[in-house]
């Protein structure tokens, strides 16, 4: 008997042995092949709740009015920038201290309430002219790109004394205006305010 199921399991060693193939030329069955593809699946990209979060994230950008009163400090005449919206709301004061070495500083209105923010480098008044980027300590920037037109110059400023202590730029200035957009940053998230106003100089 020992003899008979030793002769059948050599029968079926030899079978397995006469099917095997090389396994660069083995090819999976279909129904293996349909198996993986039923357990892989396409990608479902993000979940809902990652993209409710992304949403919300851009909706705390959003930004409300403000007025030169929130500002919070005097503004000297002929030396700030406001950005206003296409629908026409002014979403953004700016103004500069005397002095070509100072740092301008602006203002904008979150749901959270106001942020007041600094320029990222100095350059007084006509850092404000030229298109500024402001950041406060929360990671909040806020960059306004100017496009420039024919038809509305950068203000020059009058040459002054070389004196490091003085003020090389003219208080009083036509204002001046410049199709723009500005947008506002943090880490997770940015909006974008497109076809606004920037106006220097009121």
């Amino acid at each position: 008997m020992k003899t008979l199921y030793a002769s059948a399991a050599a029968v079926l060693l030899l079978s397995a042995c006469a099917d095997t193939v090389p396994v660069d030329e083995f090819q999976p069955d279909r129904s293996v092949a349909e198996l993986d593809q039923v357990n892989s699946g396409p990608s479902l990209g993000a979940s809902p709740a990652q993209t409710q979060v992304a949403q919300s994230d851009a909706a705390s950008l959003n930004l409300s009015a403000v007025t030169t009163g929130d500002f919070g400090a005097s503004i000297e005449p002929g030396r700030s920038c406001t950005f206003t919206s296409a629908p026409g709301e002014l979403l953004l004061v700016a103004a500069a201290p005397l002095g070509v070495t100072s740092r301008p500083r602006a203002v904008v209105r979150l749901t959270s309430g106001i942020q007041r923010l600094d320029a990222m480098r100095d350059g007084g008044y006509n850092y404000l002219t030229e298109g500024p980027a402001f950041q406060n300590r929360d990671g909040l920037t806020i960059t306004i790109v100017r496009e420039d037109t024919p038809g509305a110059p950068v203000p020059v400023p009058a040459a002054g004394p070389a004196d490091d202590d003085s003020d090389a730029e003219t208080e009083e200035q036509a204002a001046q205006s410049w199709p723009a957009t500005m947008t506002v940053i943090t880490e997770g998230a940015e909006q974008e305010y497109p076809l606004g106003l920037y106006t220097c100089g009121a």
